[in-house]
């Protein structure tokens, strides 16, 4: 069954609605490890009334960018961020369930395999498990979840420029918080610059968050990273399993990467993991 989701509930909320579908099909994500977001494709921008969702080769059709180098210094921008609890969309590039990563010293890394340079059988045997693992990712990413929508505010009188990464947070017992997803994608060598878009004034940006299922009632906020500046959402009532806070898989997480990452920068990488530098 397809449904419509749009303002045809009680509107429980000032903040513009996203109008798609949503169906009985979409995944309830019911995890019970820590998963990775590193997709931050926006649903809709630079809008300020309902506005229908399009499809993703369109979404960027009338949003103006700028090219500014890695290393500017872009100053904090008045941006709030909201979660909107009042109805349920549908979204994916998700990767819903936790895969491991290949072990470094099966696959070709740096032409090497294992410390040696493979040779033909033994490249295309390393080359399967790492495609087979590809492969896995892709269809997950393919697959439609239940998400909440998480609006961007530019609250400004001026542009600001967008470039975010988001995870999720919730309290545990000891009423703290901590994260529950984690952010990454390994940094390869590019041009030294950035397209980072324009939020105009007052208009807001619309992205998807993974509304968890689980044994655990907290509260859940998103914590968001703009050019190196940290966001708070409003907080919401939620559940989701405590096994989610384990962030035990950190140090075999990076192994995997082998020789691409050096093991004196696991510090670095895990607290960009978290959005923590």
């Amino acid at each position: 069954m397809i449904l419509f989701f749009s303002c045809s509930k009680k509107r429980e909320s000032d903040l513009p609605r996203l109008i798609g579908t949503t169906s009985d099909d979409d995944i309830e994500v019911n995890s019970k490890e820590m998963l990775n977001v590193y997709v931050f494709n926006p649903l809709a921008f630079n809008f300020t009334k309902n506005t229908i969702i399009k499809d993703i080769s369109k979404r960027y059709d009338s949003v103006r960018v700028v090219k500014i180098p890695f290393d500017s210094v872009v100053p904090k921008f008045d941006l709030k961020v909201f979660i909107d609890t009042t109805y349920i969309i549908s979204n994916s590039y998700y990767e819903h369930k936790f895969v491991s990563r290949p072990d470094p010293n099966h696959i070709v890394i740096n032409g090497m395999l294992n410390n040696k340079i493979p040779n033909e059988f033994e490249t295309i045997k390393a080359n399967n498990i790492l495609f087979e693992y590809l492969n896995k990712v892709s269809e997950l990413r393919e697959d439609k979840v239940k998400c909440l929508p998480v609006l961007v505010l530019n609250n400004s009188n001026e542009d600001t420029c967008l470039k975010v990464e988001f995870i999720q947070e919730a309290r545990d017992i000891d009423g703290k918080w901590k994260p529950i997803e984690f952010t990454f994608e390994y940094e390869m060598c590019g041009t030294g610059k950035q397209f980072q878009s324009i939020l105009d004034p007052k208009k807001y940006a619309a992205f998807s968050m993974i509304k968890y299922f689980g044994d655990f009632k907290t509260k859940i906020r998103i914590k968001m990273k703009n050019n190196n500046h940290i966001y708070y959402s409003n907080e919401i009532d939620g559940k989701i399993n405590r096994s989610q806070f384990n962030k035990d898989f950190c140090n075999s997480f990076l192994e995997s990467y082998g020789s691409n990452i050096d093991k004196s920068e696991y510090d670095y990488y895990k607290k960009a993991m978290y959005l923590e530098n």
